[in-house]
């Protein structure tokens, strides 16, 4: 409950899923970035009896503002290139992480099988 997808093409899923389509005066990328912001308020929110759930009647309750067209399409764009130089940012990190895991690993084999000379620590 809670997770937000934007679809730009026809898909399915085996799960409960509500789905949201914007009218003429909502741009549907700014819909989604205001649930996807709203996530965990409305994961604290939603009925549920074992496990909240998002259902057409909990979502016709809530109310999003909604600048003119303009401004939404303004908006997204904004957050979009905000969300893309993250997800480079992210990708960079991770790539760095699983480097870093390798020269950990490397440094590790080396001084198991005494390939690696630590100064100071006699042979």
């Amino acid at each position: 409950a809670g997770r937000v997808a934007h679809l730009e093409h026809q898909a399915s899923a085996n799960q409960q899923i509500t789905c949201l389509v914007a009218g003429p005066l909502i741009n549907a990328r700014f819909l989604s970035w205001q649930l996807f912001s709203r996530g965990d308020k409305l994961r604290e929110t939603a009925p549920f009896t074992t496990l909240p759930i998002l259902n057409n009647d909990f979502l016709k309750s809530l109310r999003c503002p909604a600048p003119t067209r303009e401004e939404q399409d303004e908006i997204v764009q904004r957050l979009d290139s905000e969300a893309r130089q993250t997800n480079v940012l992210i990708q960079k990190i991770r790539n760095q992480i699983n480097l870093l895991l390798e020269h950990r690993q490397a440094l590790i084999t080396a001084a198991v099988t005494g390939k690696l000379q630590i100064p100071g620590v006699a042979a």
